[in-house]
């Protein structure tokens, strides 16, 4: 029975969380100044590395690895209880929900969708995004030059999914008509394409 309560133990042991002592001051200011960025491992570590201690952010069970598809190559981190916000903000600034202005506020709001705890977080090492700072102190989002032609946010999809059928339907209708008025007139047939935020009907006539 006392091997039994032994085997109890150590599986209790290994299943606790490891924290390490030495980041607890980090932790508490980071959380009660509601900073609303991702760090580097040398911004959490830098002093202890300095006084000779070997030790690595994923040695502590706060910590979390950030890992983004457009995020350039120096790791990030965020505290294991905050959330990621970059993929909505990028949503929210190309379907014009959000004009990337006072990018704390923003945070805010998504925060009260979730919870209404300080929940959200930016990473900084996101390539898609411009990030500026005002004499005011307020930072603001916008879409890097490269942004806005990679990929269609899933609203996009939908508003495409939803008129593509009566754009077809209307271009196919008016070939017809122009036909009829003038069969010299040769109409190429339509096509259908995105072009960043607007849908566009090109039609050749007359070749």
């Amino acid at each position: 029975m006392s091997h039994s309560g032994a085997v109890s133990s150590s599986n209790l042991f290994l299943e606790e969380s490891s924290q390490l002592p030495e980041l607890d001051s980090w932790v508490e200011a980071y959380i009660q100044k509601q900073r609303r960025f991702t760090f580097t491992e040398e911004e959490v570590l830098k002093s202890l590395w300095e006084e000779g201690e070997d030790v690595r952010l994923r040695e502590d069970s706060r910590f979390q690895v950030v890992l983004l598809p457009h995020q350039s190559a120096i790791p990030h981190w965020r505290l294991s209880r905050h959330i990621v916000a970059n993929q909505a903000l990028y949503e929210l600034l190309v379907d014009e929900h959000w004009d990337g202005q006072d990018l704390y506020s923003r945070l805010g709001l998504l925060d009260k969708e979730v919870s209404g705890t300080y929940l959200h977080v930016f990473c900084l090492h996101d390539e898609r995004f411009v990030l500026s700072e005002d004499e005011q102190g307020l930072y603001s989002l916008s879409l890097s030059a490269t942004e806005g032609k990679e990929e269609l946010t899933l609203e996009q999809k939908n508003i495409i999914e939803r008129v593509a059928p009566e754009l077809l339907l209307v271009a196919s209708q008016s070939q017809r008509a122009r036909y009829r008025e003038s069969k010299s007139s040769i109409v190429m047939p339509c096509y259908l394409f995105f072009q960043q935020k607007t849908i566009v009907i090109l039609r050749y006539q007359r070749l």
